[in-house]
């Protein structure tokens, strides 16, 4: 059994009433105050994305920071029979600009042997007027989000903050999901996988890869974690061009992809996860090493090629075909 190795309830609460700061500095220093025993580094940051904000004036006054609750309380059936409040040209809705943040820390030798911390930084800024004489919204949907509304500039409404998403120590994780749900079966077969190959050897998980981990309730009321894996960098892609490159050509297109990756087999690994079409690559490379002779993988990694090609897949598969060769190339 693996134990938690820190305290959720202070992580959470440093986190929270942290100021945000270039850089995240003022947040390092309290992650290493209350979690002493584990070194956080910067890993990965998702932006561009938004959720609804509330309603202010235009002096600043705020009115609300829900805007649906807002609407539905203030208005009740929204179309366009709805009345408009007198001061409703001073009536600015706002929205909440966001990025993911990640942070992580190793615990150990293994894939799965590091801490994952997953914070938003949540900025409120204005966005647009809530009303406008040219559009009368036939719904509260059209309310929320009126089509061709016209923004204004995005003017900071209070200070960013930050707000605790998660945290995982994913040596625990792995030992706790449910393998009988397909995603954690293939997640747990990605960590051996790596561990198996001589990427284990040249680079460390956590500084290439980071999880998304999913949690909800399912049909028998029972709370369920799933976990897969994304790369934080591109590789690039292999040009098919008329045809799949072999021998030469194609152990020279795989070491280009591994070195500006930094570490070998990852071709092998972004095919499992955000270039699914290169499972026909592993299929070359299987054929290349079992009936034309041309070796260039090491023996472990051809194993696991070997392995997959024998039972095949990758996450998000729909609309994948596998292959179909097995019988021919390992009878």
């Amino acid at each position: 059994m693996v134990n938690s190795i820190y305290n959720l309830e202070a992580l959470r609460s440093v986190c929270e009433s942290c100021p945000v700061t270039s850089g995240h500095t003022e947040l390092y220093a309290e992650l290493n105050r209350v979690a002493q025993e584990l070194e956080f580094s910067f890993a990965f940051e998702r932006t561009g994305w938004h959720r609804d904000g509330g309603v202010v004036l235009r002096d600043g006054t705020r009115l609300t920071d829900n805007l649906r609750q807002w609407a539905e309380a203030e208005f009740g059936d929204i179309g366009p029979e709805m009345e408009l409040p007198d001061n409703w040209t001073e009536l600015l809705a706002t929205r909440i600009d966001g990025r993911s943040v990640y942070f992580v820390a190793p615990t150990g030798p293994r894939s799965w042997d590091f801490v994952q911390l997953e914070l938003e930084v949540l900025q409120e800024v204005i966005d647009r007027e809530l009303f406008s004489e040219d559009f009368i919204p036939g719904d509260i949907e059209e309310f929320l989000d009126p089509p061709g509304a016209q923004k204004l500039q995005p003017v900071p409404v209070g200070q960013a903050r930050y707000r605790f998403h998660g945290i995982y120590h994913i040596a625990q994780l792995f030992e706790e999901l449910d393998k009988n749900i397909a995603t954690n079966r293939r997640f747990a077969r990605f960590l051996t996988d790596w561990e198996n190959s001589s990427a284990a050897k040249t680079a460390r998980f956590c500084d290439n890869w980071l999880l998304r981990v999913f949690s909800y309730v399912d049909r028998f009321g029972e709370q369920k974690k799933e976990a897969a894996p994304f790369a934080l960098g591109e590789i690039g892609a292999i040009e098919l061009g008329n045809g799949v490159p072999s021998g030469l050509e194609l152990d020279q297109a795989i070491g280009a992809i591994d070195r500006k990756a930094g570490y070998p087999m990852a071709w092998f690994f972004h095919m499992l996860t955000h270039q699914k079409h290169l499972h026909i690559i592993a299929e070359q490379v299987c054929r290349d090493h079992e009936v034309d002779n041309y070796a260039y993988l090491p023996e472990q990694d051809l194993a696991v090629v070997k392995d997959w090609y024998r039972d095949p897949y990758c996450f998000l598969s729909s609309g994948v075909r596998f292959p179909t060769m097995q019988k021919r190339l390992f009878s």
